[in-house]
């Protein structure tokens, strides 16, 4: 060994040492989980520790990333994962920066002899993929889809389309997990030197004819003509052609070949794969979900799993962190749900309006930075499917004034919207209004969950996020 690898690696270990003190100090004092500043007191001492540390992962990694479904995908991955008896290094946490990755990998690689995991698996923020992919040259890269959000963070689609082309022109031989439905996703797979699966609906009976007011991909990301949409399942995610060159939808490798949604309840669904069908039932509502278990399911197979072993997991995984999750107060039933754009937003209303069984709603709105700044998105939202019946709705959050406006804009009466500052406030309120019978649902953006769900790990209602 040179002098200077072995510089590298007393560096690499001190990194480890001080992550992990790190960690164990956040944790005994209460203060969180430990999923990101050990990541960052690490990067600060090697800050080559997530290439170093990654490359001793025997399997190699699976990189997660997309607008809407990162964490419900990842913690699915790696519900099939420990199955097939590969227990994944994971940010579980979904702490998607650098630091979360670099804290992940601290806590579990040691710097010296071989791994005790076999495969990394990383949900990665959009902007942050190519520097992730350069660092972690993952095996596998999952693509959920490619929604409009935090325009103040990303910029437009094409601008985070163009960025993901970019980074995984100079990543080699990887393979693709693509949501074939969307076609700045699917037309990933026409990089060079990639190898893509792709993952569809082809459920007859399913959607509509026309794009809705939030689709995102209203043109070829090859050639720039105006796609035709002969089926749209919602958004911009259809069944498409391009009249100016040869780009179309791919036919899905996998396909969600059955769907129906029982409301908050969750779903029922049939994935089809090399000529054998699936039932996949899950705990978590919506389309959007499915799609996210079929995502999973693929990326499964492609790491060598088998399918009947990844659906069977993918349909018991229940409560992700804050993602339609579940839990008692007051003796009510209470749901929490992460909304942080338009398209996730209708989808998460679209659940609320089918469930007979919903109670008083909770809207929480945060304008941070890790929430967005600009939340002009309220208004693409369509929030007037609340209009019908007589729900009672509080608002919260430093956004609270401009979400009563919302919603008078969307046709609801003002005495029906209470305006509360404080999510967890508003939160109590909602349950002193709610019938025994009723479902509690809190919609909130992400600080606002983080700040409502550690009261209410204070209360032990729920775990913290990081020990799940």
């Amino acid at each position: 060994m040179t002098p200077r690898a072995s510089a590298v690696r007393i560096r690499d270990a001190l990194a480890v040492a001080a992550a992990r003190a790190a960690a164990a100090a956040i944790r005994a004092t209460g203060r969180g989980g430990g999923t990101t500043v050990p990541g960052r007191v690490a990067l600060a001492l090697s800050p080559g520790i997530i290439r170093h540390l990654s490359s001793r992962l025997a399997k190699g990694t699976i990189v997660v990333t997309g607008t809407n479904g990162k964490t419900t995908t990842a913690r699915m991955i790696a519900a099939g994962l420990r199955s097939s008896g590969t227990p994944p290094t994971h940010n579980r946490g979904g702490a998607n920066l650098e630091p979360g990755i670099a804290a992940a990998l601290a806590r579990d690689v040691a710097p010296f002899g071989h791994s005790d995991h076999r495969i990394g698996l990383f949900e990665v923020d959009e902007a942050t993929l190519p520097s992730a992919v350069a660092s972690l040259r993952p095996r596998v890269c999952v693509f959920t889809n490619l929604f409009r959000d935090q325009l103040d963070r990303y910029g437009e689609v094409a601008t985070v389309a163009a960025m993901w082309r970019r980074a995984l022109a100079t990543g080699g031989g990887v393979a693709l997990i693509l949501n074939a439905d969307d076609p700045n996703v699917a037309a990933l797979g026409t990089i060079p030197g990639v190898t893509p699966t792709y993952v569809g609906v082809t459920a007859p009976g399913l959607g509509g004819t026309s794009l809705e007011h939030t689709a995102d991909a209203r043109r070829c990301p090859l050639c720039g003509a105006e796609l035709r949409y002969s089926r749209v399942f919602y958004a911009h995610l259809g069944e498409y052609a391009c009249p100016g060159c040869s780009f179309r939808r791919p036919n899905p490798d996998l396909a969600i070949s059955g769907y129906h949604g029982r409301g908050l309840a969750g779903a029922d669904a049939t994935l089809s794969f090399a000529g054998h069908d699936f039932g996949c039932d899950l705990h978590i509502p919506g389309l959007y979900n499915v799609y996210n278990a079929a995502i999973a399911v693929a990326t499964l197979i492609v790491a060598n799993v088998l399918a009947a072993t990844a659906v069977a997991a993918v349909s018991a995984e229940r409560n992700v962190f804050g993602r339609v999750e579940r839990f008692s107060a007051s003796g009510r039933e209470v749901v929490l749900a992460l909304i942080k754009n338009p398209v996730g937003a209708d989808q998460v209303l679209g659940a609320i309006s089918d469930d007979a069984g919903s109670g008083p709603l909770v809207i929480a709105i945060n304008d941070n930075l890790a929430d967005g700044t600009d939340v002009s998105w309220l208004w693409d939202a369509d929030f007037e499917r609340l209009a019908g019946g007589d729900r009672r709705i509080v608002v919260a959050g430093t956004r609270a004034e401009d979400m009563a406006a919302r919603l008078k804009y969307a046709g609801i009466a003002p005495e029906r919207v209470a305006v509360v500052t404080d999510p967890t406030v508003a939160m109590d309120r909602a349950l002193d209004l709610a019938d025994p019978r009723e479902t509690v649902t809190v919609l909130v953006t992400y600080t606002a969950l983080l700040d409502s769900r550690a009261e209410l790990t204070r209360r032990g209602l729920v775990a913290p996020f990081w020990s799940e």
